[in-house]
């Protein structure tokens, strides 16, 4: 830039002089309003490195920085293509399913953290026809039920699905690919398949079908080659326990025609001794008073089965999940070993386990119709509490247990007169006058409110306001349901009526 001189003369700049001096006096001016100091940007996903978090246990987690990629719109099923083409009306039922199975099926969904990354149904919908037309079959069989349907049988005779995936299932087992024909998706399709068959009540069907599952299984090495699939092997687990008691008949699984096959261990939160305390419900030590005179194995499961029902309870109340492994070792071990053990008629050891066989099954296996599925479990039950005094005499708080657990769990009318009777009489032997104390004492045993409550407290009222039939009331309750006429239960292995 030049230096200018000014004197002070009347003689005038040139316009390239003034220009320069114009531009040199704006300097800085007209630049606008200042602008506010910018906001540092978000780390990129790359860009973050873990942080120390003293207030979860020490653990080390990583921030969470907004994301560059704009959140996920809609479901995961949102952008599936599905694997064959089938009508709205079947994929409003599977999106139904898809959304309320777990919670209808699954009593203890609330306590127990499930594996997002365990997606048994979206993997297959998108890459298996034959599991598309499989689900379609059994998820409009399930709506059916949860809407209240009764014409079960017409979903097999009319639905398309029902024919084209035993169409496609039949050409996989006929073809030269062996790894196929056990592979996941052909497993969940044969499961699909019974878990249809039970829903309709064609149980010879089913019953075929989990024989086929069997096949498969030890062709892949045996059951325990699919513990670590929890979500599949639960299904399995369910389908095989719930067919065994709705048919009287041994499960396939951990069968004695197998030895390999040893029970699954108890988890270790239902193996450990139960501390001294808050937890601990002031009836706990009567509760136990009567393990010491029953079967060992029989006691070892009630123990098994109470700890994890305090498992249960603490999560609900702590808001701390259990893992979906600790439930899949909890149904396993307890269901599997109360089916194959078998005791006297009349028993107070066939007793407690028809008790744990219908409470195991409420938690483990609730369906939205069980309650018509268990005549033969329902009368057996029946008669094996008539038929024992030494509960009335000796153990009326574990006799109100079985008759509650029965109320809700096993008989077809829980409103029936004899039960109202009976479950009043007992009741107020055991000197319980209201539902909290009636509560304390189901604690005292064994007890999931999560799962029992609701159904437990409208009986328990319905029958502490019924009317004593038996007029001055001091004739006993069971001899009067003796006259009560009784299905002749049928010989069975499952319910224990007859000794193996």
């Amino acid at each position: 830039m030049p230096f200018i001189v000014s004197a002070g003369g009347k003689k005038k700049d040139d316009p390239e002089t003034r220009k320069l001096i114009r531009s040199h006096v704006m300097l800085g001016k007209n630049l606008g309003k200042s602008r506010g100091r910018a906001k540092p940007k978000d780390p990129l996903p790359w860009e973050v490195a873990p942080v120390w978090n003293s207030s979860d246990g020490g653990r080390v987690v990583t921030q969470q920085p907004s994301s560059i990629i704009p959140k996920k719109a809609g479901s995961e099923w949102s952008f599936t293509q599905l694997a064959a083409e089938i009508e709205p009306a079947a994929i409003a039922d599977i999106l139904t399913y898809s959304s309320l199975a777990r919670q209808a099926t699954v009593p203890l969904e609330a306590c127990i953290s499930f594996d997002k990354k365990d997606r048994v149904l979206v993997g297959p919908m998108a890459s298996d026809a034959a599991f598309v037309h499989a689900t379609a079959l059994g998820t409009h069989a399930y709506v059916g039920l949860m809407l209240g349907r009764e014409d079960h049988h017409a979903v097999q005779s009319t639905s398309p699905h029902f024919l084209k995936a035993l169409q496609l299932l039949r050409e996989r087992l006929d073809s030269t690919d062996e790894d196929l024909k056990i592979a996941n998706p052909t497993i969940m399709v044969v499961i699909a398949l019974a878990l249809h068959a039970r829903m309709i009540g064609d149980f010879d069907s089913a019953k075929h079908h989990m024989e086929g599952l069997r096949m498969m299984i030890n062709l892949r090495g045996g059951i325990t080659t699919i513990i670590h699939k929890m979500r599949l092997a639960m299904e399995i687990f369910r389908c095989d326990i719930g067919l065994a008691i709705e048919t009287s008949s041994k499960p396939v699984f951990f069968s004695n025609t197998c030895p390999r096959e040893s029970f699954l261990p108890f988890p270790d939160q239902m193996s450990i001794s139960i501390p001294e305390s808050a937890d601990t419900p002031s009836f706990w030590p009567y509760s136990e008073q009567f393990l010491s005179i029953i079967n060992e194995e029989i006691a070892v499961v009630w123990r098994a089965m109470k700890r994890f029902c305090l498992q249960i309870s603490r999560a609900a109340r702590t808001k701390r999940k259990l893992s979906e492994e600790i439930l899949l070792q909890a149904t396993a071990s307890i269901m599997y070993r109360l089916l194959h053990l078998s005791f006297a008629p009349g028993s107070l050891d066939a007793a407690i386990r028809l008790g744990l066989l219908a409470f195991s099954s409420q938690v483990f296996l609730q369906l939205p119709d069980v309650r018509v599925r268990r005549t033969s479990l329902s009368t057996t039950y029946q008669e094996c509490l008539v038929g024992l005094d030494i509960l009335e005499e000796q153990w009326p708080q574990l006799l109100l247990w079985l008759l509650m657990v029965g109320a809700v769990a096993v008989f077809n009318e829980p409103g029936s007169a004899w039960l109202k009777a009976w479950l009043k009489s007992t009741i107020e032997r055991c000197a319980v006058d209201s539902w909290s104390g009636f509560r304390d004492m189901m604690d005292s045993f064994m007890w999931i409110g999560l799962v029992f409550d609701k159904p437990a407290k409208d009986i328990f009222y319905s029958a502490m306001t019924s009317l004593d039939l038996s007029g001055d009331g001091s004739a006993s309750i069971a001899s009067r349901v003796k006259t009560a006429p009784v299905a002749t239960p049928k010989s069975h292995p499952v319910l224990g009526v007859e000794k193996n």
